[in-house]
């Protein structure tokens, strides 16, 4: 036998081998002592020879530092479950459906959701839930957890299962109860700060940028689902949310836990048994059950709302709570004028963190909760991460005779004096809609500035409150007009006015009309749905035009976030007229393109470019399919090089091998012509300020 067969055959026994200690808790293959020893051996093979397989259990640990995590698209949304606390509202859910029609229960895992990716069996990727549209690459550190496999195997038996070109699978990351005891402790003794809870260790374990440390954690992942683009493998093994978590198994992960729910099945006694004989006895952290529509293309045909589906929903169970007292309520102003109310309370102790206060979401809360200044009431941490108020400790104020004020629910804005409106989004919150009002300008522009808006770096909150109240700008119009004289007789640095102009131009030529919309800061309007308007009507002016005639339809974006929409165009048509004039309108009119000539290529860029600017590459790459990659690697199809490269990238791709192409050929690939790429610069998606392009659709008005 070769070197290479050996190492061929010692990948696949360690790969073995992990599965049944990681996934099965049975070891079978070998002693701990045969596997470290053929592990050394597989070590000394792969160096001395430098064939090292993408799935070789060596490779679970790199050893470089990484410099930071990239952001990765995902082709299909990754949302959350809407969640319910009460027996009632879950069986009243439950009643909507035919008396007939099957559903699954599974675990509520309580830690850091993750979506896996696989070619051709092989791990490419992992990234954290994020936006949902997109997510933070996490690949190097998921690669350390063990019980994930690197390579899909056929486990069935069946010869006629087999594994699909592109594989997703996803999944929560846990942090076993057990684990965090042992970290805590020698995080206590080494004079740290131990962890609060699982959530929380398994979250920031995640974030190492050395995978060393995520390896020494001890993380477990738990899937539950599975998606292919391999119609013929998803009618067979993923039509089913059961056969998506057997296939999983069938995979190499771990074997699931599910309940099968008919019209027969007893909820009350099926909730009961999982918390006291299930959720407590498992040594990972859940914080309740999922209900699922069981026929996957059942689920495809309920759909979902603006955020979450209409097929599932989440039953979680009380969790720990503290009495505490309200010192005071403050009030606060978001981007879109609506009030927002937080509870400034006594520090109190729950789950292991100190908490000092807790929304209360609007008025009505409230009213309906019965909360007063000065008196002692309930907290727990949502989810175990965020702090609300569940109740009045009435037995409390009682026995120890609290003084308590009510509070009154404002009238008017408590920053500029005008009358409050609950007109919008069906009367749940407080807004000011007074134009002029400074907290709601200041909070606009913040907002329009924001990263996931704008991008427009530099500008904090506090410089735009100074620009405000220097008369400089009142809106963004004024804001991305200023000129960098105007910043600097403001009391902003030379280098800073230079900088914040620079972004200004760049993101108007960079960002697409989804980033518009957006940062218009329009109720209930974020970034999933913006998305979505944009790619129905592909241009704001398109779905402005539709808003006005009646037609705006736009599917998953729910009936009250489109009327908000609807009436925000009808009365404030000066800015919408202004948006499509001065921000990007369509998505073609800014150079970049979109397509599939890179699908399923991975693409890094290195160097200065006359077409794009850095951001703007790698935003042309994803939009014509590709994926932005992290670092030059082996699995590197192509590095874009531009001027003054970046050395070691250089190095190292001529080291691996990996095809090396100018702007030129870059542009070719994607489909623009070299003598297209001047007039890229001055597309509408980058106007001159002092000379807006007006925009057709503005006479449609």
């Amino acid at each position: 036998m070769d070197k290479i067969q050996r190492i061929n055959e010692l990948v696949e026994l360690l790969n073995k081998a992990n599965y049944e200690y990681y996934v099965l808790n049975e070891p079978r293959t070998f002693t701990d002592y045969e596997f470290d020893m053929r592990m050394h051996e597989l070590d000394d093979l792969e160096k001395e020879t430098g064939h090292i397989l993408p799935y070789s259990p060596t490779q679970r640990v790199g050893s470089d530092l990484q410099s930071e995590f990239k952001e990765v698209p995902r082709k299909r949304i990754m949302g959350s479950i809407e969640n319910c606390y009460d027996r009632n509202e879950l069986k009243k859910w439950l009643k909507q459906f035919d008396e007939n029609e099957i559903l699954i229960v599974e675990p509520k895992y309580d830690g850091s959701s993750c979506s896996l990716i696989y070619e051709n069996g092989v791990l490419v990727q992992g990234s954290t839930r994020g936006s949902g549209f997109m997510g933070s690459d996490i690949t190097a550190n998921v690669k350390t957890i063990r019980n994930i496999p690197l390579k899909l195997e056929n486990l069935t038996g069946d010869e006629s299962f087999y594994v699909p070109e592109h594989l997703e699978v996803r999944g929560e990351i846990l942090l076993p109860k057990s684990q965090l005891i042992k970290i805590n402790k020698e995080r206590e003794a080494n004079g740290e700060q131990p962890f609060a809870n699982e959530r929380n260790a398994a979250a920031g374990s995640l974030k190492q940028l050395d995978p060393k440390v995520t390896a020494a954690r001890g993380l477990i992942f738990k899937p539950y689902g599975v998606y292919s683009d391999d119609e013929n493998f998803s009618e067979q093994y993923l039509r089913r949310q059961s056969y998506m978590l057997e296939t999983a198994a069938n995979l190499g992960f771990d074997k699931p836990y599910y309940w099968i729910v008919t019209k027969d099945t007893d909820i009350d006694k099926l909730l009961d048994e999982f918390e006291n004989n299930f959720l407590k006895n498992q040594d990972f952290c859940m914080d309740g059950c999922v209900f699922k529509i069981q026929s996957f293309k059942r689920q495809e045909e309920l759909g979902y709302t603006q955020k979450v589906p209409h097929w599932a929903k989440a039953f979680k169970f009380k969790q720990e709570q503290a009495s505490t007292k309200v010192k005071s309520i403050t009030i606060q102003m978001g981007m879109s004028g609506q009030l927002g109310f937080v509870a400034e309370l006594v520090p109190v102790e729950v789950d292991g963190s100190k908490i000092s206060r807790a929304t209360l979401n609007n008025v009505d809360f409230i009213r309906d909760m019965d909360i007063k200044i000065g008196s002692y009431v309930f907290i727990q941490k949502a989810g175990a991460v965020i702090p609300e108020v569940t109740g009045v400790d009435y037995e409390r104020n009682l026995v120890e005779n609290v003084k308590t004020v009510d509070f009154d629910a404002p009238t008017v804005c408590p920053f500029c004096g005008k009358p409050l409106s609950r007109k919008i989004d069906g009367g749940a919150h407080l807004y000011c809609t007074y134009k002029w009002c400074e907290e709601r300008n200041v909070q606009k522009l913040t907002y329009f500035v924001k990263k996931e808006c704008m991008n427009i770096d530099g500008l904090s909150e506090k410089t735009v409150r100074k620009l405000y109240e220097l008369g400089l700008v009142s809106n963004w119009k004024d804001l991305i007009l200023c000129k960098q004289y105007d910043l600097f007789h403001a009391g902003i640095g030379v280098k800073m006015a230079e900088k914040i102009t620079n972004e200004i131009d760049e993101s108007l030529s960079t960002l697409g009309p989804e980033r518009t919309l957006m940062s218009l800061g329009i109720p209930m309007i974020g970034k999933v749905t913006s998305k979505k308007i944009i790619d129905k009507y592909e241009s704001l002016s398109a779905a402005v035009r539709a808003a006005l005639d009646g037609t705006f339809d736009v599917e998953d974006v729910g009936k009250v976030a489109s009327k908000s929409f609807c009436d925000y165009v009808k009365e404030n048509m000066d800015e919408i007229k202004d948006a499509i004039e001065y921000l990007p309108d369509e998505k073609v009119d800014d150079g970049i393109g979109y397509g599939s000539a890179l699908e399923g290529l991975k693409i890094l860029a290195t160097g200065t470019f006359v077409t794009f600017s850095r951001e703007g590459i790698k935003e042309s790459i994803m939009r014509n399919g590709g994926t932005y990659a992290s670092g030059v690697s082996k699995n590197l199809d192509y590095l874009v090089v531009g001027d003054k490269p970046g050395e070691s990238k250089i190095e190292k791709a001529t080291e691996l091998g990996i095809k090396m192409i100018n702007e030129s050929e870059y542009l070719k690939i994607i489909g623009i012509e070299a003598g297209v790429v001047e007039s890229i610069q001055e597309s509408p998606g980058s106007k001159k300020k002092s000379e807006p392009i007006k925009s057709e659709s503005i006479s449609l008005f």
